[in-house]
């Protein structure tokens, strides 16, 4: 059962505090993000969830600030997603100012080379560990690791990603309707 839907404040909190703790990009944001919403909160079951999440991505633009409009809108309507935006924004927003800063006064320093070496290998993993967290209740059964997979190698191919979402958008309609279809059949034999 989903518990009561936020205040503006709480999901300005929720999102400020989101877009404060997580490094990585948003991709790094989304098991925090599903922590608290689906998990801590109840507001979203998993596969709505999931539907957040693919809406996010084939949107143009930072999938953090997609996500938490989608969120926002959802929960609170129009003023809702403004909101849910502005604040996973600001954080980084005041961070990227004061690092402009810092870096404009410090650039070619070896210290900071050393700093940025050490942190690329950090967002990696933070960005795998994401992709785990999201395929593991995704990759269920045969035809969700076959499409998978092939939209891996497209993209490795060199496919342009909008391509791959429209192709994996076709395979998922077309095994939905062929799964009717033997559900049809099965139902006539019967």
């Amino acid at each position: 059962m989903k518990k009561a839907k936020p205040n503006q404040l709480l999901l300005a909190l929720i999102f400020v505090r989101i877009g404060a703790v997580t490094f990585g990009g948003g991709l790094a944001m989304l098991p925090i993000i599903e922590r608290e919403l689906v998990h801590q909160r109840r507001w979203f079951t998993h596969d709505e969830y999931i539907d957040l999440i693919t809406l996010a991505r084939i949107a143009p633009g930072p999938i953090a600030v997609n996500l938490a409009v989608l969120v926002g809108h959802r929960l609170l309507g129009a003023g809702g997603a403004v909101l849910a935006a502005v604040a996973v924004a600001l954080p980084s927003f005041v961070v990227i100012m004061a690092l402009s800063q810092l870096l404009t006064v410090y650039a070619g320093s070896p210290v900071l080379e050393r700093l940025f070496a050490g942190l690329r290998p950090a967002v990696l993993a933070l960005v795998a560990g994401a992709s785990l967290s999201l395929a593991r209740p995704i990759l269920r059964g045969v035809p969700a690791l076959f499409s998978t997979g092939v939209a891996l190698v497209l993209l490795l191919l060199g496919l342009h990603p909008g391509l791959v979402l429209v192709l994996g958008a076709a395979f998922g309609l077309v095994r939905s309707a062929m799964s009717r279809r033997a559900r049809a059949r099965e139902e006539d034999a019967r």
